[in-house]
């Protein structure tokens, strides 16, 4: 399983709960589906659980890299919820066949919500098995910002220029050396791994 794309948003619920009081079952049947409708509006505070279901929707379409383009419409992204509460993420139309193209497998999501904000996380990712989402990297796209195995520099000092990091770790059996790429550009605790020759 790889991940192919991550999403986050944080959303007002007092906005939500504004466009509710403003267009009512309208924005409702836009934005929700009919499951979604039925759970939140079961809920005394219902608006923080719309407002949840709306950061998911932003959440995944960031981790699906569209926006609201490609055609995906608000309820083609519903948020249902396992036995023990879990949420699961299904898709619909234009946004399933999004995601197969990208080969996403699965959009793995959280919400969480206080009276005054939403939050939702996604994560798009790969089926078990599948080298979707990975990228090859090329050994003379490395050559230049490579790190000598004998620099002695800190990584404080090899990474001051802004440029991606790379450190050997060892050597294989066949003279190839492994290594450790670090983005401190992006995100300083990711990594990529793989083989120079």
């Amino acid at each position: 399983m790889n991940v192919i794309g991550i999403g986050t948003d944080l959303c007002d619920c007092d906005r939500i709960a504004a466009m509710i009081q403003r267009h009512g079952d309208t924005f409702l049947q836009k934005v929700f589906t009919p499951g979604e409708i039925e759970y939140c509006s079961r809920h005394r505070m219902a608006a923080e659980h719309f407002a949840g279901r709306w950061a998911v929707k932003e959440a995944v379409l960031k981790a699906l890299g569209t926006g609201w383009a490609k055609g995906i419409l608000w309820t083609e992204l519903e948020v249902r919820l396992e036995e023990g509460g879990r949420p699961r993420l299904v898709l619909h139309g234009a946004a399933r066949e999004h995601a197969d193209r990208l080969g996403i497998g699965e959009v793995l999501i959280s919400i969480s919500h206080t009276a005054a904000m939403a939050n939702a996380f996604a994560v798009a990712v790969s089926p078990p098995g599948s080298d979707a989402g990975l990228k090859k990297i090329e050994p003379e796209a490395l050559a230049e910002n490579a790190v000598s195995a004998n620099d002695s520099r800190p990584m404080e000092s090899a990474s001051a220029s802004g440029s991606p990091e790379f450190t050997r770790e060892s050597a294989s059996a066949s003279g190839s050396q492994e290594f450790t790429v670090v983005s401190v550009q992006s995100d300083p605790l990711s990594s990529a791994r793989g083989t120079l020759p």
